[in-house]
């Protein structure tokens, strides 16, 4: 397995974080990593020693989902969303929101999934926060860190499952 492709991070606007990465696998595929919850769990568990405990999710226009994770020191974290569309295999948009505010308000995802070719996909996630104050603390998180972790666990499971 070669080293993971690079994860190209923008702030297009005063409000958005756009983060863009390619993947090793059909566009189809990778939609559905996305979208089923069981599929979720197995790769969007965050930093070492994290894990997701509920992956629930109904990926169609006003469906809702919920992640939660556990951390180390019965550490808890929790989203809960909204998608506005669903576009299968090509587009996924939703508000989010973390039970603990890490920003101020909402945020809406925009995520795009590029076919560059049979075998490889890049998705383009765009973040849109409710003022450049919730953009800036949410990147002071370190949320991009976070990513790297888990887009590898994403090329993992692509690899086990394509």
């Amino acid at each position: 397995m070669t080293d993971s492709p690079a994860l190209q991070v923008t702030t297009p606007s005063d409000r958005e974080v756009r983060v863009i990465r390619t993947f090793s696998a059909r566009r189809e595929l990778v939609f559905r990593a996305w979208t089923e919850p069981n599929l979720v769990k197995r790769w969007l568990a965050g930093p070492e020693g994290w894990s997701i405990t509920k992956s629930e999710g109904d990926p169609r226009p006003g469906g809702t989902y919920r992640l939660e994770w556990s951390g180390t020191d019965n550490a808890f974290m929790g989203m809960t969303g909204t998608y506005r569309e669903i576009e299968p295999p090509s587009r996924i948009v939703s508000v989010e929101a973390f039970d603990e505010a890490w920003h101020p308000g909402e945020a809406t995802v925009t995520t795009e999934f590029l076919a560059d070719g049979p075998n490889e996909t890049t998705v383009v996630m765009t973040i849109l926060y409710e003022s450049k104050e919730a953009r800036d603390i949410a990147v002071a998180t370190g949320m991009t860190d976070g990513m790297i972790v888990t887009y590898q666990s994403l090329d993992r499971l692509l690899a086990e499952i394509g």
